[in-house]
């Protein structure tokens, strides 16, 4: 099925739960049109019939590509649950450990957002006059910069303290009334 493929113009080639390394030799050594196309290995951690391999030995078997598809979602989600055990204590997790604020704006994205945001921005009328909102900041704005109508004193709103436009949406949820934790 993988020589069909490669025939058929496949730009690369994975043939999922190969069973062992012998099955992934013999797909890596393929012949035909599938001998110059790359080739895929899915390492499904705790569960794959697929042998987990460390790529130095994947790359030695012939793969080009490989995929973890559960390292980060593992961690990631004991990260948290040790995190919220620790809430339920009473403990805080050090910010050693989660990052400033301005740390995970930067780790997801905010700086690009906020340029691709300047970018598209288009004239708001304010008070009867247009202008055009002014580029956010990375940092966190100040929670007492608003007024009563969602704007702030330089006219550059903020949704849910990230970014422009966010003030209406703060003032509509704090109208709302508190939110209850779960």
């Amino acid at each position: 099925r993988a020589a069909a493929f490669a025939d058929a113009g496949a730009d690369l080639l994975f043939i999922d739960a190969l069973a062992s390394r012998e099955e992934m030799l013999t797909f890596t050594q393929l012949g035909g049109a599938a001998a110059g196309l790359p080739k895929m290995a899915n390492m499904l951690e705790g569960g794959g019939k697929t042998p987990i391999l460390p790529p130095d030995q994947l790359q030695g078997l012939g793969f080009k590509l490989v995929a973890y598809p559960l390292s980060l979602l593992g961690v990631s989600i004991r990260a948290m649950e040790r995190a919220l055990a620790g809430l339920k204590a009473g403990m805080v997790p050090d910010v050693r450990d989660s990052g400033t604020f301005v740390d995970i704006q930067m780790a997801v994205g905010f700086p690009e957002y906020y340029e691709e945001e300047a970018r598209y921005a288009i004239s708001m009328p304010s008070s009867g006059s247009s202008s055009t909102a002014a580029p956010p900041s990375t940092s966190k704005p100040d929670s007492g910069s608003s007024s009563s109508t969602g704007s702030s004193s330089s006219n550059t709103p903020y949704v849910s303290g990230f970014g422009p436009g966010a003030a209406p949406f703060a003032a509509a949820t704090a109208a709302a009334g508190p939110a209850t934790a779960a």
